[in-house]
């Protein structure tokens, strides 16, 4: 619920937040592919970081919600696609994506030690790498795009 309810407040309040700090969504775009392409080079890393918790730390929260499901890049991706929707029907639907996203989200968690023991160590690696290929795609199109809008 977390995740759904910052991703939610992060994509109406996205406006705000461009008004307020007076970046334009160009440069913006640019800025959030950038983290998005970092995120995806530490996909394909072999030896991802393992964050470390204490006993004390509430990981619902944080580091669960923000740093892990919703790091730099999909915060900025969320702020890109706020500030691109224009009508109700666009953000309804970019709702419902979040929604659904969340709700995979849980899904996965929830099923993790079923998934990670079907797929075993070699099966996770492969996912990783997949899905870092396809992040490192989807941050090279939105810098793509924010440097041909910025170039106009």
């Amino acid at each position: 619920m977390a995740i759904f309810f910052i991703g939610v407040t992060l994509y109406f309040f996205s406006d705000a937040l461009f008004a307020f700090f007076g970046f334009t969504l160009d440069s913006f775009r640019i800025g959030a592919g950038a983290l998005l392409f970092l995120s995806a080079v530490a996909l394909m890393n072999e030896r991802p970081e393992k964050p470390t918790f204490s006993p004390d730390d509430d990981i619902s929260i944080v580091p669960l919600a923000m740093p892990l499901c919703l790091g730099p890049g999909s915060i900025g991706t969320l702020i890109v696609i706020g500030a691109s929707a224009h009508n109700s029907a666009e953000r309804l639907l970019g709702v419902l994506s979040l929604l659904a996203s969340s709700l995979g989200i849980y899904a996965i968690l929830h099923f993790a030690d079923v998934i990670q023991r079907r797929l075993g160590h070699v099966g996770m690696a492969v996912l990783s790498k997949l899905t870092g290929l396809l992040l490192a795609a989807i941050a090279a199109q939105v810098i793509f795009t924010g440097i041909q809008a910025f170039l106009r």
